[in-house]
């Protein structure tokens, strides 16, 4: 069947098949594919089947793999568009002619979003600099591609080094994107917050005019006050906060009071705490607390405790280390029914749990994960 199809195809699809225009309307590619070729390129066998029979014939111009290559690529085959790519400079024989399908930029920034994810990242650097050579711009989305590839390996310092050496100096600009994933890197590293500030000020300067740049610049203050609170600056990270009011106007959410409210709890500083707990309720909806005021609370039953002990002894049998908070309600619970010998072993658990920053900051993650959507 499938065979069958490429015959058709060869006999229907040709270089006229595909109308010219100009590439800066694609990424991928500079020229608009016919309806049937668009539609065979929606298969992964088809399209692999389509990039080696045309390539064979050696008559369709680079732009036709392009659109193969990308096609593939957001099929989820990154793997598959390396190994046809590398056919592409083969040197083909055919009627007694050498023929090769040279690669452009936009076949260099397919390869470079592929190596990124598979975290190749000297293979991607490679392709960066042949892009370079031409004398042409990287786009927005190669530059996130590569940032993103040193932070999926944990090579933020090499981002870092990228940034000064090459983006800086040559006066590329990236996207709220990339610096958003850029200062998400360097904030999972202890002591280099002055970096992401800095990274977060060169943001500010050039993409603070842009469209829905609100939402992007709150993720950027949230990384850093988180970083800050975990290194118990909660002094900074307030300060970080009210220029987020106060100088550039973003409002901040749940993430943004949640973070600030752990600092200040992990540092003792409760007063402090509970002003910004008061002063986030203050700024959601009446209805959000309507149910929690109307419904006056109630002590939990000797079941609901026991069944709040087997959620945690649940979560410990499943790798997943539970947080402050889990203890703490179980803590409660307990109390209510004067069994100190079970609070005392939470209590050793929550003392072990807090010695392990990691298990905070896994939960951190979570919860971050959970609200920005």
């Amino acid at each position: 069947m499938l065979s069958r199809l490429m015959s058709r195809y060869a006999t229907a699809v040709s270089v006229h098949n595909c109308r010219f225009v100009s590439s800066s309307t694609s990424k991928w590619c500079d020229y608009v594919p016919s309806p049937i070729f668009i539609e065979s390129c929606k298969s992964w066998p088809t399209a692999v089947s389509l990039f080696e029979s045309t390539l064979s014939v050696g008559c369709y111009p680079i732009s036709h793999y392009n659109f193969i290559l990308s096609s593939l690529l957001q099929l989820g085959r990154s793997e598959t568009v390396v190994s046809l790519a590398q056919q592409l400079e083969e040197v083909k024989y055919r009627n007694n002619i050498y023929k090769r399908v040279l690669p452009d930029i936009h076949t260099w920034s397919i390869l470079i979003t592929c190596h990124c994810f598979h975290g190749n990242m000297s293979s991607a650097i490679c392709l960066f600099n042949n892009i370079i050579k031409t004398g042409h711009p990287p786009s927005s989305e190669t530059l996130y591609d590569i940032f993103d590839g040193f932070c999926r390996i944990g090579k933020i310092h090499k981002a870092i080094l990228f940034y000064n050496d090459i983006v800086l100096k040559q006066g590329f600009q990236l996207d709220n994107r990339t610096y958003s994933i850029l200062i998400q890197g360097v904030c999972e590293i202890g002591g280099e917050t002055q970096i992401a500030i800095q990274l977060l000020r060169q943001a500010l300067q050039i993409n603070s005019g842009k469209q829905d740049a609100g939402f992007s610049f709150k993720r950027m203050y949230n990384s850093i006050i988180l970083r800050l609170c975990k290194d118990r600056l909660a002094n900074q990270a307030y300060d970080l906060y009210s220029e987020m009011i106060h100088t550039h106007t973003f409002k901040p959410d749940v993430v943004t009071y949640h973070h600030l409210i752990y600092g200040y709890c992990i540092l003792g500083q409760f007063e402090q705490a509970i002003a910004l707990f008061k002063k986030f309720k203050a700024s959601l909806p009446e209805k959000v607390f309507k149910v929690s005021i109307n419904i006056p609370p109630t002590p939990p039953t000797q079941r609901e405790v026991k069944s709040a002990k087997t959620a945690v002894a649940v979560m410990i049998k499943g790798g997943l280390k539970p947080n402050v908070a889990s203890y703490h309600s179980v803590a409660d619970g307990i109390y209510n029914f004067g069994s100190r010998r079970l609070m005392n072993k939470i209590a050793h658990k929550m003392e072990r749990l807090l010695l392990l920053p990691k298990s905070l900051l896994r939960f951190e993650v979570y919860y971050y994960d959970l609200v920005k959507y």
